[in-house]
């Protein structure tokens, strides 16, 4: 959730402040999705990075549950790591995948059926 919102957010931002650079891709022949590639690159990077930031400190700064829980129930606790990294890569791609949705569904409601810029300013 916390994702998708700083997406939309940060895309909604990125595509009025750079009307300028996009009209004229446009009008040049580029689709929409090729005038606003550069724009939903840095918007998916930069809804990832709180993601990205909270698994750097597992393992180090804390134990996550799972883990925990699995090493003193007695399970071998490589396989307890194992299982939780498999867990943070799980969580890192369902993010990614998240966010490429979130971006193929947003981006067709910035322009009308002739393929124009709907001016998003107010």
């Amino acid at each position: 959730m916390i994702l998708s919102i700083l997406f939309l957010n940060r895309f909604s931002a990125e595509i009025n402040s750079s009307n300028d650079e996009i009209e004229p891709l446009l009008s040049i022949g580029r689709t929409p999705k090729q005038a606003i590639h550069k724009q939903l690159t840095c918007c998916i990077r930069a809804s990832m990075i709180p993601t990205i930031e909270s698994q750097k400190t597992i393992g180090l700064v804390q134990l996550p549950g799972m883990m925990r829980c699995q090493i003193i129930g007695g399970a071998d606790p490589i396989q307890a790591v194992q299982f939780q990294i498999l867990i943070i890569f799980a969580l890192l791609t369902t993010a990614a995948l998240s966010s490429i949705l979130i971006e193929f569904l947003s981006y067709q409601t910035l322009f009308n059926e002739r393929m124009q810029l709907i001016n998003a300013r107010k």
